[in-house]
């Protein structure tokens, strides 16, 4: 065997390798897809409290995702608006600027504004491209790189949405393939099914007491 053919097999075997680690990443990345969700379910039947129960499905959100902050706005329809209600991945102080945050939902060059009227998820890995309002409260107060948006459906209707960012420099390049996609559907809509849940809990014993 020539050295020209032990150095073509040794290339081949670091190609393989290669091919084999990014299998087990992908296969541990699914693992702990599943277990994210298994953990939201968990949550949401112990759970029928919505402002302690968004918290921790938010928190296990960002973090299955690997990003740095989650927040949940829901629509209000006499108001015609989206209204803050839930964030984590930030300080009480921090968090300050959003508390009675709306964004009113005929404003369609508002991302939010638009996810929640189409119903369609918005993804964008590197939000500078998008030459966005500087003027707009989210973008002014919170330094963010990348973006996800999702609506969250209840019966066929957007109650809101569901929105995570990150900071760091890697979030930037973070791809997120066709199953990332679905996983985050997903994952919405086990929240929108939450707060459904929770709400009509709260009304049923706000109607007994």
């Amino acid at each position: 065997e020539t050295l020209s053919e032990v150095e073509r097999d040794k290339l081949l075997l670091e190609r393989k390798h290669g091919e084999v680690q990014a299998l087990n990443a992908d296969l541990q990345a699914k693992i702990d897809q599943l277990l994210s969700l298994q953990q939201a379910s968990a949550a949401i039947l112990a759970q029928l409290n919505l402002k302690e129960l968004l918290p921790s499905v938010l928190d296990l959100f960002r973090k299955a995702i690997g990003y740095s902050r989650a927040m949940i706005m829901l629509r209000d329809e006499q108001d015609n608006c989206l209204r803050f209600v839930e964030g984590v991945g930030v300080s009480e102080e921090e968090k300050e600027p959003l508390l009675g945050y709306e964004v009113p939902l005929n404003r369609t060059q508002n991302l939010l504004a638009r996810v929640a009227s189409s119903g369609l998820p918005f993804i964008c890995n590197d939000i500078d491209k998008l030459k966005l309002n500087p003027n707009n409260l989210i973008i002014r107060n919170y330094r963010i790189t990348s973006m996800v948006i999702l609506p969250l459906m209840s019966r066929g209707k957007v109650i809101g949405i569901l929105a995570a960012d990150c900071l760091e420099a890697e979030g930037a390049s973070k791809s997120l393939p066709k199953l990332d996609r679905d996983f985050l559907g997903v994952f919405a809509n086990q929240i929108a099914l939450a707060i459904e849940n929770a709400k009509m809990y709260q009304d049923l014993r706000d109607s007994i007491l």
